[in-house]
């Protein structure tokens, strides 16, 4: 699909004149304040098996248990899966069992979560021969609905499986649903979906992140009733490449939190922060004439650096706002301060992952997320 085909705008959920309002106060927050440290907010409460790995991650809550999927693998092979990967050795990158997919952990806390195994192990067919991972699962009619990346000879893909259960997956025979559209870099970044259920809406919506041909990359929105079709709304927030941290965005994670659209999303040093009246502008194509209004307030739409964060989800549970990460990104951070290279696609870098789950609450000051320290006994 291009540009010019895409789906009709999605309809804001406040209004202009309270997201002015709302927005000039974010801004000025913003200027008084700075991201808070890693070490200073975020409590470990999941390690995975001694020698494997925890990267793209998602949590779900069956009313009883904790779910935990992440990607995975053991991380004595990152070297060498690594260089398979860049020198396009696919058959070998499968025959080394690095990056294996996704583990399932569950457990009645967050502090208490104990792995279950693998999911979707063995690859639908050749696009997933390098990767079935990263999953995204929503509650969808009587089951649950899983989309996760694929990566083959072809480049990346967004996958479906379903469950009853949340054990057993079952591949979509259309499989796969999504794949790099014709405004995006062909075998560039089609990866990393993040599920949402807009409130009084029929719809759901699927952030991933893409690569466009611009040389730019970014976040893009699907939208679908049925998780059979699915509609295109194009990118709704880009940037270019960063030469420190992480290089393309990645690992998106967006809530509504009274009618205001939060996106928070990995490049360079950690995530970003961005704000939106609707769900599919991140970028201020639509609403306010920014310029009239900088000129009038003093304030700007954009986005800010939130914090040294990686692989990061936020969401609410039991009517507390909680967010996770890796430590990947600030220990890059301290690296960088005593001077120490641990260059990008090494096994020394990607052995920050090996630490695993660290989790935070959030409180909120107005439309400012602010991570706090979580007490033990508070941990959900």
């Amino acid at each position: 699909m291009s540009l010019s085909h895409l789906a009709p705008p999605l309809s804001a959920t406040v209004n202009a004149a309270e997201w002015a309002e709302r927005l000039v106060i974010l801004h000025r927050q913003l200027y008084a304040s700075e991201e808070v440290d890693f070490d200073e907010v975020m409590t470990h409460v999941y390690a995975p098996p001694k020698g494997w790995w925890l990267a793209d991650h998602c949590l779900v809550h069956d009313g009883t248990d904790w779910h935990l999927y992440y990607v995975t693998g053991p991380f004595e092979y990152a070297d060498e899966w690594i260089a398979n990967l860049r020198a396009k050795r696919y058959a070998e990158c499968r025959k080394t069992p690095y990056e294996m997919g996704d583990a399932h952990a569950a457990g009645p806390a967050l502090n208490q979560l104990e792995c279950r195994g693998l999911i979707m192990q063995e690859p639908q067919a050749e696009f997933g021969t390098l990767l079935q991972g990263t999953s995204n699962i929503a509650r969808f009619e009587d089951h649950w609905v899983n989309v996760y990346t694929t990566r083959g000879p072809e480049g990346e893909a967004l996958a479906l499986a379903r469950s009853r259960d949340l054990h057993e997956w079952e591949y979509e025979p259309a499989n796969p649903i999504w794949r790099p559209p014709d405004y995006a870099r062909s075998g560039g970044s089609c990866k990393n979906a993040h599920i949402v259920r807009p409130p009084a809406d029929g719809r759901y919506l699927i952030y991933y992140c893409v690569s466009l041909n611009d040389g730019t990359c970014a976040v893009g929105l699907l939208s679908t009733q049925d998780f059979a079709g699915f509609a295109d709304h194009g990118p709704v927030f880009k940037t270019s490449k960063q030469m420190r941290g992480t290089a393309g965005t990645e690992s998106p994670t967006v809530v509504c939190r009274n009618g205001m659209w939060h996106l928070f999303v990995a490049f360079g040093p950690g995530y970003w922060h961005a704000v939106s009246p609707r769900p599919d502008d991140f970028l201020g194509r639509a609403g306010l004439d920014m310029e009239d209004f900088w000129s009038a307030s003093g304030a700007v739409r954009g986005s800010y650096f939130f914090g040294r964060f990686h692989c990061m989800e936020l969401f609410e549970h039991a009517g507390q706002w909680w967010m996770t990460s890796t430590r990947k990104e600030y220990q890059r951070y301290l690296n960088r301060r005593a001077g120490i290279l641990k260059y990008r696609g090494s096994a020394a870098d990607e052995a920050s992952l090996l630490p695993g789950l660290f989790l935070a609450r959030v409180e909120w000051e107005g439309d400012r997320p602010i991570p706090v320290r979580v007490e033990p006994e508070r941990i959900p």
